[in-house]
Formats: structure tokens, sequence, C-alpha cells
């Protein structure tokens, strides 16, 4: 088998720590020991390289000739969300600023290329905006939760995702609850895999949040305004508008029953 070296870099830089991540999957199953790869090593850089800015990280590895793409270097294991397409104004934009670039005379091979570059950059999306009305419409609990699960674990697939959603469902308030105190024990940091693995049949880890990244808002319809959900120890307040409105059918039934057992 031939020998081939990788230098994997990823951007933005906070996402590097999944290329780790995926190395120590793919390690995990025997699959470098097989190939008789060598040991990986991060690399950060001292000067610019190329596009490359001073400071980044870079993940080398080494191994036969399959480390030639992603595929080989980590079998599978790194999962790289795909950016979604230019509309045709993007791209008609994104051609007449390349193409003024390239229409630049003095601009050396290294200019030009870090040029290109910084465009290609700003047009990359790199987020997810998600914004849902009412997906509790026709759901039962059960699957009001598990449609709600699913949102945040796609809004955590990227942290610049964000997710915006409305309801009229007390169920879906409650399953933010469940969310948050998930995502709190796991930012606990002193957990065995046992417990992990205990929290993850309770809840799915991938779709935990924490405090600091939710915020519900109560709207008025009687005075038209919007007000920000109290919190109790980070968790949301069961004192909400939907909450209450469940405790008035259980005041109100239970003013029936004294009626009743005044006439019984």
């Amino acid at each position: 088998m031939g020998y081939q070296e990788s230098w994997l870099y990823i951007q933005p830089q906070w996402c590097f720590p999944k290329l780790l991540r995926a190395y120590e999957k793919t390690a995990q199953s025997d699959y470098y020991r097989i190939m008789d790869i060598e040991p990986m090593s991060v690399i950060i850089l001292k000067h610019p390289f190329g596009y490359i800015p001073q400071g980044a990280k870079i993940l080398w590895v080494c191994g036969d000739r399959g480390f030639h793409n992603l595929n080989g270097v980590f079998d599978g294991n790194l999962k790289i969300m795909a950016k979604q397409k230019m509309s045709s104004d993007e791209a008609k934009r994104f051609e007449a600023e390349v193409a003024n670039i390239w229409n630049i005379p003095n601009l050396t091979d290294e200019q030009r290329r870090i040029a290109l570059s910084a465009v290609s950059a700003r047009f990359n999306k790199s987020a997810f905006v998600n914004i849902v009305e009412e997906p509790e419409q026709n759901l039962y609990p059960e699957s009001q939760w598990m449609i709600m699960k699913q949102l945040l674990a796609f809004n955590n697939s990227l942290k610049a995702n964000r997710l915006v959603v409305t309801t009229h469902s007390p169920y879906l308030i409650n399953s933010l609850t469940i969310a948050v105190k998930t995502g709190m024990l796991l930012a606990s940091g002193n957990l065995s895999d046992e417990a992990r693995q205990r929290i993850g049949t309770i809840y799915p880890i991938e779709a935990a949040i924490h405090p600091d990244e939710i915020a519900i808002y109560e709207f008025n319809e009687v005075e038209g305004t919007a007000t920000v959900l109290d919190t109790y120890h980070g968790l949301p307040s069961d004192e909400n508008f939907l909450n209450r409105m469940l405790e008035k059918t259980n005041e109100d039934f239970a003013e029936l029953l004294e009626i009743q057992q005044e006439y019984d």
C-alpha cells in the first residue's frame, strides 16, 4: 500500500473538535490499527498558510492511499452538513464579484486567492434559521414531544443555527423544561458514561439545550404585549398562560363538585 498524508482544515474553527471526535470514534473500531496508520497530530499555525490564517488548527493524519478523501480518513464517521445552494440572484452577484477580482491586473496570485476565498466565505451559508408555526397541529401529545426533540436536535447540529417556534400547546412548553434540565445535567462535567447513558434513555442528548440558549415569550392578546417567561433555577417557569388555563379547568371542576355535594 502507498503512503498518504492528510492535512485537514475546517471552517468555522469551532467545528474543529468535530474532527477529533470523528477520529476517536473511528479509532475505537480498530480502523487505523488495521490500516497500519501513525497517530494523528494537531498543528497550530504560527504563520498564515495561503488563505488559512495564523492560529488556525489543522489535523494531521497519515496512512494508505485511502486517505485522499474524508471518507477514507474517517471511515464515514465525519458528518458534514451540506451548504445550501445560492439563489439565482446570489449566484449572479457571486459571479460578478469573482469576475471583478480576476479583472484586477495588479493582483498577485496570492492576493487573488485570498480575495476569492473572502468572497466565497461571504456567500457560503453556514447557518439555518428554522421558523416553525404551531407544530402541534393535529398531533397527539407524544407526537408533539417527538417533533420538538427532532427540531432541537437539528438546531443543535450547527452552533449558528436558530430555531423559532410559535405554539399554543402546553405539552411543547413543558417538553422544553425536560430539554433544559437534560442540558444542565450534561453541563455539570462530572458525569460517568453510565450516567450519560441513563440520561439518554430519558431524553435524547443531541436535543438537550442550556438555559442560556432559550427564551420563551408569552403574548397577551388583550394588551398586545409580549413578555419573557420567568425561570426557576434556569428552568422555564410553570407559571405560564397555557398552564394557568389547565389549572382553571381543574378549579372549575372542583367548584362544580362542591355544588354537587351541597345538593346530594
